[in-house]
């Protein structure tokens, strides 16, 4: 039996494991539909794929009674104009009675009409993925409006944002702009990935302890967005790096910005995911002051076994950083 304070999580990507109850035997089902904390995990998919699971979802809420939820919200790419206001209709219904709010766009068409209506206090994760972005900049105010109010937010992403096919990125133009702020408290995880992210995530205000970064920026656009970027990661303990992100040098100049080069004793990791800057480590290394930085900073680095055989240096390159680093770990994958 469940106790009172006791929470239930019935997770699934299709029908809720609380229907599976219901399936044993009628005594079974009785209590399933008379025991509403197991209704309260919700995983919704909009627009919903069949008309089977809006009814199900509309019987889940009325199930859970006036309990607090717990939502996990997916936007699909089958988005279109003609699915917003429906969509906005459940996720203000699930917002109003959130204690856990997680939203996942994942359509440019649905980032551009839903970030009007997105205003949930109680929001903890946010990805926008494909977001299109034009150079009149009002998807900024839509933006920003939006995230202002996402106070507990704990998660953001942004990834592969891109303009219009033939329009150049507006990235002067969002650098110079100074009406447009949002202050996340809370942040503690911020993945980037594409051109744009960076760029938009230099009017946020935060301090998130891990960052991962993915294929960002070309080099005349590092220098001068990392410096943006610099007062948000004075708590950084977390460096994830995949990929052709930058060049070695900016990679140095992230560690810098990091607590662990001042603070010795205080562990932070940098993750080298197939990357091609393994040749650069040494130096990179070298740069941070290996006398300082031998006992507080982790290094990890993964590649593919086709990387492992094609670069004959890459075992040359791993012992010379094993002597100026203690802690190194090489994950062949």
């Amino acid at each position: 039996m469940l106790r009172k304070d006791e929470t239930v999580h019935f997770r699934t990507k299709g029908r809720s494991r609380a229907w599976t109850l219901t399936q044993v035997c009628a005594q079974w089902r009785r209590v399933a539909f008379a025991t509403p904390r197991i209704w309260t995990y919700l995983t919704v998919t909009l627009p919903s794929p069949t008309p089977s699971h809006e009814e199900d979802l509309k019987t889940t809420l009325e199930l859970s009674g006036i309990l607090p939820l717990e939502a996990h919200v997916r936007v699909t790419t089958g988005a279109t104009m003609e699915n917003r206001q429906g969509i906005i209709k459940v996720l203000d219904r699930l917002a109003f009675r959130a204690e856990t709010f997680d939203l996942r766009l994942h359509s440019n068409v649905t980032c551009g009409f839903i970030l009007p209506a997105m205003f949930y206090d109680k929001l903890q994760t946010l990805e926008l993925v494909g977001l299109e972005v034009s150079g009149s900049q009002t998807w900024m105010k839509s933006l920003f409006n939006a995230l202002a109010r996402c106070r507990r937010l704990r998660t953001l992403v942004f990834h592969e944002w891109h303009t219009p096919k033939g329009e150049p990125l507006p990235t002067d133009k969002i650098i110079n702009e100074r009406r447009h702020y949002a202050n996340l408290p809370s942040l503690g995880y911020m993945s980037l990935s594409g051109k744009l992210a960076p760029v938009i995530a230099t009017h946020l205000i935060c301090a998130p302890r891990n960052l991962a970064i993915k294929d960002l920026l070309g080099e005349d656009e590092e220098e001068d967005v990392i410096n943006l970027l610099a007062p948000q990661l004075g708590r950084m303990r977390r460096l994830h790096v995949t990929q052709d992100f930058c060049t070695v040098e900016t990679l140095l100049q992230l560690l810098q910005l990091m607590p662990m080069v001042e603070e010795f004793g205080i562990t932070a990791q940098l993750i080298l995911s197939h990357c091609r800057v393994f040749a650069g480590l040494p130096d990179l290394i070298e740069g941070l002051d290996p006398e300082r930085t031998r006992d507080c900073l982790d290094v990890v680095i993964i590649d593919s076994w086709s990387a492992r055989y094609a670069w004959d240096g890459f075992d040359r390159v791993v012992a010379s950083v094993r002597k100026m680093v203690q802690h190194v770990t090489v994950r062949i994958v």
